[in-house]
């Protein structure tokens, strides 16, 4: 039942905490980099993430572009919710599903926190390939207690849109 109850509690964090992130209007050549505001307040109307454009170069791969991500934004405006020091470890595309493991450095975050986090690099990585489905990692370290997070881009997008229009 506590369980059922932290998941609840969690998901509609989640729904509260991602308006800003349906706009799916991406000028040609540029991606969406998904981080927090640097002053937020839950279920504000500004949200807690937003996301600065990024153009990579025409020799950029999908590996190069996510660990520059990874450094955090160039605008003073927003953060990272990730602990720095993260860095990318591995990464496995297959069918419709990204799998990334990153440093333990990830498995500092809990609760809402890591929520953000990992809402932020699913965000990011389907701006980045379209694909559906992110499976995170933490290299050698349990995150909440599971050996993954696994997220879909498209629920978050939806979250958000249900959640923009109450």
């Amino acid at each position: 039942m506590k369980r059922s109850i932290a998941v609840l509690m969690t998901v509609t964090m989640v729904l509260t905490i991602l308006t800003g992130c349906g706009n799916r209007n991406t000028p040609d050549g540029k991606y969406k980099l998904y981080y927090c505001h640097s002053e937020y307040q839950y279920a504000a109307d500004s949200g807690v993430l937003s996301w600065e454009y990024y153009t990579p170069s025409a020799a950029a791969d999908f590996e190069y572009v996510l660990q520059r991500y990874l450094r955090g934004p160039e605008s003073k405006d927003m953060v990272a919710p990730f602990p720095s020091g993260l860095r990318l470890v591995a990464l496995e595309l297959k069918e419709n599903k990204a799998q990334i493991t990153l440093t333990k450095e990830l498995a500092e975050l809990s609760g809402i926190d890591l929520t953000i986090a990992c809402a932020c690099i699913t965000l990011t990585v389907w701006d980045l390939t379209q694909l559906a489905t992110v499976d995170i990692r933490a290299q050698d370290v349990l995150l909440n207690n599971q050996k993954s997070i696994i997220m879909n881009a498209e629920e978050l997008i939806l979250s958000d849109i249900v959640s923009t229009n109450k």
